[in-house]
């Protein structure tokens, strides 16, 4: 079994590779969201860390959530698979998350053939809201990265205030629940309407469920089907 390279990218050229491409993706404001396009631009600086995954240490993902989540230094972590490229791929990926129990999914929408499924980490009492991105038809083209990633909270959400940052459901978390110090208020508010505004511009029209944050990956029915959720 390979090792799991946990957070070091910098280390494997190959892996920094691959992170930079998906970085540019969010850097460059294609997946709407403003605040991910902030972050992106110095991850490490936002205690943003990734991970990228082989096909023979998919095993050791488990612990490495389980590290982050008790690692201060870490706010919101990216699982990334760079050999998946086919909706059965991802069945299997996702099938093995879902089997370690920190993981959790289900299907939350059907439509036109495709189903919408909601992936979540539950801990600390909250649930963290996973975002999926990849080379997938189906996706919105929000989320159509160029690698398998999944992106989640691991740690509390901000004790922002109401009035300028809408909160998620009761106990619920998405990455959008980014610790920013440098960005005032005002501009976090700004950042809150640009989302909206460029979400929309990216997607060419208003957001559904399909893009909403609560969907983490969409796939035709028939692969749905396959899942163990």
């Amino acid at each position: 079994m390979g090792e799991l390279r946990l957070y070091d990218t910098v280390s494997f050229p190959e892996d920094r590779e691959i992170v930079q491409r998906q970085l540019d993706f969010h850097r460059n404001g294609l997946s709407g969201c403003k605040f991910v396009q902030h972050v992106a631009q110095q991850p490490e600086s936002y205690d943003w860390k990734h991970i990228v995954v082989r096909r023979d240490n998919q095993h050791s993902v488990t612990s490495a959530v389980s590290m982050s989540q008790a690692n201060d230094q870490i706010g919101m972590l990216s699982i990334m698979y760079p050999f998946v490229r086919k909706y059965i791929d991802l069945v299997k990926v996702v099938n093995s998350l879902v089997e370690t129990e920190v993981f959790q999914g289900r299907v939350i929408h059907e439509e036109n053939g495709l189903s919408c499924v909601q992936l979540v980490v539950p801990f600390f009492g909250q649930t963290a809201w996973v975002s999926g991105f990849g080379r997938f038809g189906c996706f919105p083209i929000t989320r159509q990265a160029p690698c398998m990633e999944f992106v989640f909270r691991v740690r509390e959400r901000p004790d922002y205030p109401a009035s300028i940052q809408p909160p998620p459901p009761a106990g619920q978390m998405h990455v959008a629940d980014l610790e920013v110090p440098d960005v005032s208020a005002a501009d976090f508010a700004r950042f809150w309407k640009l989302s909206f505004r460029n979400t929309k511009t990216v997607l060419g029209h208003r957001p559904n469920i399909f893009s909403a944050a609560k969907t983490s990956i969409i796939m035709p029915h028939r692969f749905a089907r396959l899942l163990d959720i």
